[in-house]
């Protein structure tokens, strides 16, 4: 028997040609939405690893409360646990009384987030993120910058200003409804409250006058202070209608 020579390969046709590279195709783009799927799944547990590595923010609460930050619950937790840990963040005292306190805060900054926390306080849902308000050593911190920075307000209002003043005689209400009265020992401002008393120096000649602002102006550029006709016969700026002066506020009008 012969040795049965090799069938010569069939001559692929176009329409094979166009099959292998439809499947080609359809596997390499299987293959590119695969490793597109899990590089983000990557991102996305990352994303959500630093998102719970975040320090928390200062936020407000739902009725306006200042809040220092916010809290995720997790298994085990507890509110006395939390507000125990609350207060050991801001290096205060954890006693017994000071926790409940800081209990019942977390419960009344809660209630309308989560109603069922007023009725069941040990109850807790994983994953409910609880608004922690500020302790009592946060809120102290607060006051304390509040009251530097008034006293830097109130130190700068009552050093000496400087500026140009001018005086004029119109017989008018001024701003505040009173009357206009010429030889009285007023002032227009046009900023400071009505009332506030100021001690003015004319520094051409160093003659000082006490005035009450009750009126706003003046408008002219380069000017910051409007005398009255009075006020300005006692700076001697009569006849030259202007003068480099110097103030201080007396009082502190609000």
């Amino acid at each position: 028997m012969g040795i049965k020579a090799d069938e010569p390969e069939s001559p692929k046709t176009e329409s094979h040609e166009k099959g292998e590279n439809f499947s080609r195709i359809v596997f390499e783009s299987s293959n590119l939405l695969s490793s597109k799927k899990t590089e983000f799944s990557d991102q996305l547990q990352l994303s959500n690893k630093s998102k719970d590595a975040l320090p928390s923010l200062t936020v407000s609460g739902p009725q306006g409360q200042v809040i220092s930050k916010e809290h995720k619950v997790k298994e085990g937790d507890s509110l006395w646990k939390i507000s125990e840990q609350h207060l050991k963040a801001n290096k205060e005292t954890a006693n017994p009384p000071a926790i409940q306190k800081m209990l019942d805060e977390i419960v009344k900054a809660n209630k309308d987030r989560f109603p069922q926390l007023e009725k069941d306080p040990g109850r807790l849902s994983n994953g409910w993120n609880l608004i922690l308000p500020k302790s009592e050593a946060e809120n102290s911190n607060t006051k304390t910058e509040r009251q530097k920075t008034k006293q830097i307000q109130e130190k700068t209002e009552s050093e000496l200003q400087k500026t140009t003043a001018s005086w004029y005689h119109e017989g008018r209400k001024t701003a505040n409804g009173e009357r206009y009265r010429p030889d009285g020992l007023t002032a227009a401002h046009k900023t400071l409250p009505f009332g506030t008393m100021l001690e003015v120096k004319n520094l051409e000649n160093n003659k000082t006058v006490v005035v009450r602002v009750n009126d706003r102006g003046p408008y002219i550029r380069g000017r910051g202070i409007d005398m009255s006709r009075g006020a300005a016969r006692e700076l001697g700026m009569l006849d030259s209608g202007v003068a480099p002066v110097e103030y201080r506020i007396l009082n502190r009008k609000s």
